[in-house]
């Protein structure tokens, strides 16, 4: 027998109260008559306490009415091991994480309806079972709710008297594709629900199958969130889990996969990196397979690995062609958790970076195709004119071939860099915008002024222009062509685009050496926005044996720098400080002047083990390869960051994120019987081939969602929040399907994927002692049974209340006759 409210006992101290009015003697004196009062002494008696109690009986039921009063608003509570259910707050938990769609014999059907199913099915049926049984139990003057936990905490159905709403919303509940805020913020949440209930129980159930990771996200505000609700409600607040998993469940998971490099370059060979590892207790075989570009890949070797053992598999896939799509990891065997035995990541084979190299050395040496050109042109060509061959070794030969070794021997693809070499009488003629990178070699000027506003307009919306100066640049000529303002012909005016001013040529005796721009000063008065950063280009060879390898180069002779412009950054330096590379940002654009040459006879660059990297990596640095990037695999339902910055995506606000599940086969049935004329079109077949080869692991499951728009921030990226697993492709807002998208991977949790439980002991020192773990057939019993006694009290308060009504009259109607025959008589 208890007290469900006992502060309201408290109200029993107001039973002094009429005792003390009870004892205040407030005498009726009797009225005489009498002539007058102006010869009577004036006297004021004022009431005292009465020497003995008037009218005990009375007296009694006043207190009876108070003290049924008390106890009916303490709400007396008798609990009995039989009987009908008493009232009690419920809170029903559903576990919707990733690792519920884990298939698992119905046990709890079985134990809860006395049925046998031999049929598969997963946790989270198991736990709707469980919950449709516990919510049928509610009636009033019992609460219950429905919370699910998945992506997110969501209360299904609010805390209420009946459970239809709940009972109606509980086959809709889902399992979600990451692990979420975890079990500890529901039970906070809920805790937070049944503050000031006053049932017999508060009872917390959740539904869950016990791994760790429901239960490894906690915070200090959750826990003492929980911590005071237990202190208000005591021992009424019960957190119950009901354990639906299985101790002995096997899983070979794919914890991670992604494309080496991000992307694979044009008639190379890719090579997929995939994590596999054997969360189980006993020992796996494992089978990879790869679905990429429209075909499965041979199988990859069979892997054996021990309980706990991780493997890193490397499998190759020739990229043939340039794309952009999805690719897909596979494990073949089949075990407990189904949906970490696919990995979809991001398919991206590159197309080579176009080089455009303006070869000035050697502009009196045309070829035939060059002649072609200037006579298409109406200029004067030399029919006679021979093909420039290769015994002239000059600068830009040479670093023609050092940028793809491959491709200048054996046609390859290499390096992923094409290189195409011309003469400035032909650069008029070219169309820069299919090129990334343009590189003037020894260039005074280009004839004519169009080319000049040509080069102008590249630079500056987000093209890559390389300066370098060696023996045959005449800084004269070089200096108003490219390091001064421009003037045309029409009077519009164009800025320098080279960052610094050339001087003659500088000869170091003894050679110098090549040092990064932190160690030196320079040489020349520059303005004080001038930097000295050797900038991501030369990150690599800031460590030490890196160091050794630009230690063995030499210059003998660059060109001097008469003057720096304001904002440009000096990149490398001579021992005496004189500046060797520069860079400056034009618009969207970077320039770089090089003021030394590849030639043998002023420098020995060119027969170091450092300049096919120096090189290779200039390229990567101009063409944005080098900037750090997130990758374009997320984890489902957490949010992340994707990168804007690519040229694709340049001056615009907002981009739109589509969903890939199902849309690219119904836009093949839009162009049905057209063949694929570009990368789109190639880029859905192959979605096609990848969702109609998928595994068994894959999630059919996945539904398209609405296209959202994302705003561009400041630093180039986009935010968006958690997604479902699925394919996803990233376009300008303003494109249509055929203009260029990145495709987004988002891949289960693998924390999802770690079937380690966590332990009763462990439950109860987070929950301070507070937790009860049971089976499910044990859950049909936790509601608590009793009998609420405040009916009663009730009842007795109101037969009271009417006793002492009805005595009070009768004993006031009894005086009041008393008093009138004691003022009769003479």
């Amino acid at each position: 027998m208890n007290f469900l409210f006992p502060a309201m006992l408290a109200g029993l101290a107001g039973l002094a109260l009429p005792v003390v009015l009870h004892l205040i003697a407030r005498s009726r004196f009797p009225v005489w008559p009498f002539p007058t009062i102006r010869l009577l002494r004036y006297e004021k008696r004022d009431n005292v306490f009465a020497r003995k109690l008037v009218d005990p009986w009375q007296l009694l039921l006043r207190l009876l009415v108070l003290a049924l009063l008390a106890l009916a608003m303490g709400r007396w509570f008798m609990p009995s091991s039989t009987g009908k259910l008493a009232p009690r707050n419920l809170i029903v938990v559903v576990d919707a994480s990733a690792s519920m769609r884990m298939s698992a014999y119905d046990t709890a059907k079985e134990s809860l309806t006395g049925e046998t199913d031999e049929s598969s099915t997963t946790l989270l049926d198991q736990a709707k079972v469980i919950a449709r049984s516990l919510l049928a139990d509610i009636a009033l003057p019992s609460r219950c709710a429905l919370v699910s936990v998945g992506s997110e905490v969501d209360i299904v159905a609010p805390l209420g008297p009946t459970p239809e709403l709940a009972l109606e919303k509980l086959p809709a509940i889902e399992a979600d594709d990451g692990t979420g805020p975890g079990l500890v913020r529901a039970i906070a949440e809920c805790s937070e629900m049944l503050r000031g209930r006053r049932e017999t129980k508060s009872q917390v159930v959740v539904l869950t199958d016990l791994r760790s990771s429901a239960f490894r996200t906690r915070n200090q505000r959750d826990l003492q969130e929980i911590a005071d609700a237990q202190g208000v409600l005591g021992q009424a607040l019960e957190i119950i889990i009901v354990d639906i998993g299985s101790s002995d469940a096997e899983n070979v998971a794919i914890i991670e996969a992604y494309l080496r490099g991000d992307e694979a370059k044009e008639g190379d060979t890719a090579h997929i990196v995939a994590r596999v590892q054997n969360l189980g207790g006993e020992k796996r075989d494992a089978k990879l397979t790869l679905t990429v570009a429209g075909k499965q890949e041979p199988p990859f070797r069979k892997l054996t690995l021990a309980p706990g053992e991780e493997v890193i598999a490397d499998i190759p896939s020739y990229a043939n062609r340039s794309t952009t799509g999805f690719a897909q990891v596979t494990l073949k065997d089949k075990d407990s958790v189904m949906h970490d035995n696919a990995y979809i990541l991001p398919w991206v084979v590159s197309r080579p970076r176009e080089v455009l190299l303006v070869n000035g050395s050697a502009a009196s040496r045309r070829s035939r195709h060059e002649e072609s050109i200037l006579r298409a042109m109406g200029g004067e060509g030399d029919e006679d004119a021979e093909e420039l061959e290769t015994d002239v070794i000059d600068g830009a030969k040479i670093l023609k071939f050092a940028l793809n070794p491959a491709r200048e021997l054996t046609g390859e693809t290499g390096t992923g860099v094409k290189t195409t070499m011309i003469t400035p009488e032909v650069f008029s003629a070219q169309l820069l915008s299919t090129y990334h990178v343009i590189i003037l070699y020894d260039v005074n000027a280009l004839p004519h002024e169009r080319s000049r506003k040509d080069l102008d307009t590249f630079a500056r919306k987000g093209g890559a222009l390389l300066l370098i100066c060696s023996k045959s640049v005449v800084p004269g000529e070089f200096n108003p062509a490219f390091a001064e303002p421009a003037i045309l012909e029409g009077g519009e005016s164009l800025e320098a685009l080279s960052p610094a001013m050339i001087g003659i040529d500088h000869v170091f005796a003894p050679a110098t050496a090549m040092h990064l721009s932190s160690s030196r000063k320079p040489i020349v008065d520059a303005d004080k926005s001038v930097t000295y950063l050797s900038g991501p280009w030369l990150a690599s060879f800031r460590n030490r044996r890196q160091e050794n390898a630009l230690a063995a180069i030499r210059i003998v002779q660059a060109k001097g720098v008469q003057k720096v412009d304001k904002g440009a950054n000096i990149l490398m330096q001579a021992d005496s400080g004189l500046p060797l590379a520069l860079e400056i940002s034009r618009g969207s654009g970077k320039v770089i002047l090089f003021t030394f040459g590849m030639e043998l006879s002023r420098s020995n660059v060119a027969m170091t083990k450092a300049f096919p990297q120096l090189v290779w990596r200039l390229i990567d640095y101009m063409t944005g390869k080098l900037r750090p990037k997130p990758r374009d695999l997320l984890i489902a339902s957490e949010p992340a960051a994707l990168d804007a910055s690519e040229g694709e995506f340049r001056h615009t606000d907002s981009l739109m994120l589509f969903s890939e599940n199902g849309a690219s086969r119904s836009r093949r049935r839009d162009k049905k019987g057209t063949a694929p004329d570009d990368d789109a079109d190639r880029a859905d077949q192959d979605e096609d081939a990848v969702n109609e080869s998928g595994s068994e692991g894959a999630d059919s499951s996945v539904k398209a969602m609405e296209p959202l728009e994302l705003p561009v921030t400041d630093r180039k990226t986009v935010l968006v929040n958690g997604l479902p697993v699925g394919r996803y492709r990233l376009r300008k807002a303003v494109g249509t399907a055929r203009s260029y998208s990145r495709p987004i991977a988002v891949n289960p949790d693998p924390r999802e994927s770690d079937m380690s439980r966590v332990e009763e002991e462990d439950l109860n020192e987070v929950f301070h002692g507070a937790v009860r773990v049971m089976a499910p057939a044990e859950a049909a019993g936790i509601a608590p049974k009793g009998i609420e006694l405040w009916p009663l009290v009730i009842t007795l308060l109101l037969i009271a209340y009417a006793a002492e009504a009805m005595s009070a009259y009768v004993v006031g109607v009894i005086r009041a006759k008393k008093l009138e025959a004691e003022e009769l008589e003479p």
